[in-house]
């Protein structure tokens, strides 16, 4: 995630994080706020936190587009690698599993700049051509 007032780009760690965690988090941007990681709102084991997977996951903001081809059971995740290569680490594959056998449909964004889907091949077909006819409405 981009923070401007951190001056943190996306795909980065961010120069607050310090050895017990966030420097600045009594006065944290409202950017920081409100968001929350999807890891700590679930019940994956320990091992597979983020810093310890090198992902971090999120629930996707999707255009109403783009939304409406997604099945309204289905949950769109994106899982962020924060460390080049993350994809690849027996943990990472291990949450992603973990994801896809919950069946949601998950959008990985590498550190290059890659993206990709993973789960239910259908979901993902429909996904794919709402992009392909809404190109401007990124996810």
């Amino acid at each position: 995630m981009h923070v401007a007032e951190l001056h943190k780009p996306a795909y980065h760690l961010c120069p607050q994080v310090g050895p017990t965690g966030c420097a600045v988090y009594a006065t944290r941007p409202p950017v920081c706020r409100v968001w929350h990681c999807l890891w700590q709102l679930s019940d994956f084991p320990e091992p597979l936190r983020p810093d310890r997977a090198g992902i971090v996951l999120d629930v996707a903001n999707l255009p109403p587009q783009i939304a409406a081809v997604v099945p309204r059971h289905a949950q769109v995740v994106v899982a962020m690698e924060v460390v080049p290569d993350a994809f690849e680490w027996p943990r990472a594959q291990e949450l992603l599993r973990l994801l896809t056998h919950r069946e949601m449909l998950v959008l990985l964004k590498t550190t290059t700049g890659k993206r990709y889907f993973l789960g239910p091949q259908a979901e993902i077909v429909a996904l794919q051509a709402a992009l392909q006819r809404h190109p401007h409405d990124a996810i």
